[in-house]
């Protein structure tokens, strides 16, 4: 399933509940379980070399330009354009929408926090032992760069949650060129080419060592004092792994290295991010009991209207 893998919260918990009642596999497209250096970049954080951690830094430090929409189009024969909307509020068919301007649309898309960045939290999440959901959320984003442009999300954002033991700070941009995400080929060779300059990486502020982790191939890198290498693991993509972990489950009937579950926890602070920008870049508290927030603007972001036709029935 691809990530992020739902539209709100709500729809997250209930593909949760769906899951376990109809006692399905679902795996959601967050490969980095299933890569062998991020297991190995966990077991290092649960030996405690790096001793407490308190603060986590997560990068989605991307490149872009600004997004104009242009002339409408028209729909290709066939297609049909009303279901592809779902449950959006219709609007008439774009061309520029369908070929992937829809990332720029918050009816449609979670811009690039939940689009892409997803990864990286998921993957700081898994590092820290999964440690549930934060007690409140803060954020400040908007179009600083790309300013009067057609786009709805944010070109620079900055989001922080609170944990029981931790603060994890999440950046975002959609402009700075020299930013390049971690691929196979940045870093088949060598682990400590200029990390400031990956656009997709983790960062782990311990006590006694820092840990830098790149997402999607990147390895990690232990350092110490004056950027002293402790321990370094190359790593690529783990698309493979996680293709054969899904089908392996399938047939053993076991849990999944990202079972809907536990990606459900990246889901929704990857959410409360968004909701904390969109009224009005603030800071809210949420209560992981109820699933509620302290602002009733916010908790109406939870599950928004659906288009008639294309409700979610409760259960």
């Amino acid at each position: 399933m691809e990530k992020p893998h739902s539209h709100n919260i709500w729809e997250s918990g209930r593909m949760v509940e769906a899951a376990r009642r109809h006692r399905r596999i679902v795996q959601v497209g967050t490969q980095n379980p299933s890569k062998e250096y991020c297991l190995a970049a966990r077991e290092f954080v649960r030996s405690g070399r790096l001793g407490r951690i308190g603060l986590v830094k997560v990068y989605n430090l991307k490149s872009g330009g600004p997004f104009r929409l242009g002339p409408a189009g028209t729909s290709p024969p066939g297609f049909d354009w009303d279901r592809w909307l779902g449950r959006a509020p219709f609007r008439p068919y774009h061309q520029q929408i369908f070929a992937g301007g829809w990332h720029q649309y918050w009816d449609v898309c979670g811009g690039d926090l939940t689009d892409d960045g997803i990864h990286q939290l998921d993957l700081a999440l898994m590092l820290l032992g999964d440690p549930g959901l934060p007690h409140n959320v803060r954020a400040v984003g908007g179009r600083y760069v790309h300013r009067g442009d057609d786009s709805e999300v944010p070109d620079v954002m900055v989001v922080n949650w609170e944990f029981d033991d931790f603060v994890m700070t999440f950046e975002l941009t959609g402009y700075p060129r020299y930013m390049v995400k971690s691929s196979d080929t940045l870093r088949r060779k060598t682990i400590v080419s200029d990390w400031k300059q990956n656009a997709t990486r983790v960062e782990l502020y311990g006590s006694e060592l820092l840990m830098i982790v790149g997402r999607h191939g990147g390895g990690f890198v232990v350092e110490k004092n004056d950027s002293q290498v402790v321990e370094k693991v190359l790593g690529e993509v783990g698309d493979a792994e996680h293709y054969r972990n899904f089908i392996e489950c399938v047939r053993s009937r076991q849990t999944p290295n990202a079972d809907i579950s536990i990606a459900h926890a990246s889901n929704v602070i990857a959410h409360m991010g968004n909701i904390a920008h969109r009224v009005g870049n603030v800071a809210l508290r949420f209560d992981a009991a109820t699933g509620r927030f302290d602002d009733e603007r916010a908790n109406a972001m939870i599950r928004p209207p659906y288009r008639a036709g294309y409700e979610l029935p409760e259960v």
